[in-house]
């Protein structure tokens, strides 16, 4: 059997906005790349490989995000 994946169906755009949209209001992590030149004028570049995720949102924040998603959606609250 062949499967042939489609990114572009709308139940799929739907549902990875949805996941989206919950964290409305998280700002951005700032860039963890370091640049510097030294006396010799080199360029050095250093970067964070891997960095821990900071969520800054209240459990508030994310419930008041899960209402609107349901709503524009027209998903039942409960």
């Amino acid at each position: 059997m062949k499967l042939k994946f489609d990114p572009n169906q709308q139940y799929q755009l739907d549902a990875i906005q949805a996941v989206v949209d919950i964290f409305t209001g998280q700002p951005k992590d700032g860039d963890s790349t370091n640049r510097h030149m030294d006396r010799g004028r080199q360029l050095s570049l250093e970067a964070t490989i891997a960095k821990g995720n900071s969520l800054t949102l209240d459990i508030a924040q994310i419930v008041e995000n899960t209402h609107k998603i349901q709503e524009k959606n027209g998903i039942e609250k409960k």
